[in-house]
This record gives structure tokens, C-alpha cells and sequence, in this order.
């Protein structure tokens, strides 16, 4: 979804195109050489949440917070609830990343931010065997 955000002037054949290359990358024991559909890249279109449900990118930028505030209240539980309490009353007002910032977050469209959360939480996954 981000590269589609990212660059929202890709031509139809420019769409394909990319999620043929996602396909292959991700998913290279699939051999579409025999269908058409799929073959020139269209597979993307039978994602129905593209044109019904617009929320899946919001399941994951609210996961992101959501584990930072997780992580945040192993160290010091009264900081991360002011700290969640200053998001949300800015909420409705301000971008994600915004209420982010405005939380002392790591916002998760900047580099390494994920794989620094990622590490914790499966530091604290390991350590309590969950």
C-alpha cells in the first residue's frame, strides 16, 4: 500500500507492474507464466479491502503506538499513560504523525523505527516465553 501512497500518479501498467515484483519477491514458488490475470501483475486487484474497507493500513499505524505504549509502561507505567493521555486529546486535531511526536513516539515512517520496536518486543517475547 505504501508505494502506491508514495507515488499516486503510477499508471495502471506501473501498478501491475510492482505488484508482480512484490509477488516475486515474496512469494517466488508461485509460477504465473500460465495466467494471464496474474501474470501481467493484476493479482493486486483481488485485495477487496482496496476498494471496500480502508482501514487496513490503520490496524497497523495504531499497532505501532500501541506496542510503544506497551513498551513504555513496562519502564514507568504513570509516563506512559500521560503520554497516551496527551495523544488522545489531541486526536481528531493532528496528523498521525503528529500525535506521534506528541507522545514522545517513534514514528513508524522513519527509518529503523519498526525494527527498533520489533527488537523489543521480541526481547520481551523471549524473555517471558510468551
Amino acid at each position: 500500500q505504501h508505494i502506491m501512497y508514495q507515488n499516486p500518479d503510477l499508471t495502471p501498467d506501473q501498478r501491475n507492474q510492482t505488484w508482480l515484483e512484490l509477488e516475486h519477491k515474496y512469494r517466488p514458488w508461485i509460477d504465473f507464466d500460465n495466467l494471464p490475470f496474474y501474470g501481467r501483475g493484476a493479482g493486486w486487484q483481488r485485495q477487496l479491502h482496496i476498494y471496500d474497507a480502508f482501514y487496513y493500513i490503520d490496524y497497523c499505524l495504531s499497532t505501532m503506538a500501541a506496542l510503544q505504549f506497551f513498551l513504555l509502561s513496562l519502564h514507568d507505567q504513570k509516563d506512559a499513560w500521560e503520554r497516551y493521555l496527551r495523544l488522545v486529546r489531541r486526536a481528531g486535531t493532528a496528523s498521525y504523525t503528529e500525535l506521534c511526536e506528541t507522545a514522545g513516539l517513534q514514528v513508524p515512517f522513519r527509518d529503523g523505527s519498526i525494527k527498533a520496536i520489533a527488537q523489543q518486543m521480541s526481547q520481551w517475547i523471549a524473555e517471558h516465553q510468551v
